[in-house]
């Protein structure tokens, strides 16, 4: 179940308005499934994001990609901005510019 919150930016669920509190890099995601709770993949989150399957695997420190840390992916991922709000925001922009709303 979601919490009520109005004191925390960025943590427990729902505000009493109904809008959703933003997720950050240090934020701890989960799913639930068949009544366990699970941390949810880097590859998960980066679908999330709109972003292709380990887009975050890159070079890390004179690492392979294939050795970057998970989590400095989930760090990067909570840093990011999500492709579809952004091009959607962008859109509405463009719109309100060409005085089309």
């Amino acid at each position: 179940a979601l919490q009520t919150s109005h004191t925390v930016q960025n943590g427990l669920g729902i505000s009493s308005d109904g809008a959703m509190y933003s997720l950050t890099a240090t934020d701890r995601h989960a799913v639930m499934a068949k009544n366990r709770i699970r941390r949810l993949t880097i590859v998960e989150c980066e679908r999330l994001q709109g972003f292709s399957d380990n887009y975050t695997q890159i070079p890390y420190r004179n690492k392979a990609k294939e050795d970057a840390p998970k989590s400095k992916r989930y760090e990067a991922v909570g840093r990011a901005m999500s492709i579809n709000v952004m091009e959607w925001l962008g859109t509405r922009i463009q719109m309100v510019h060409n005085n089309e709303i």
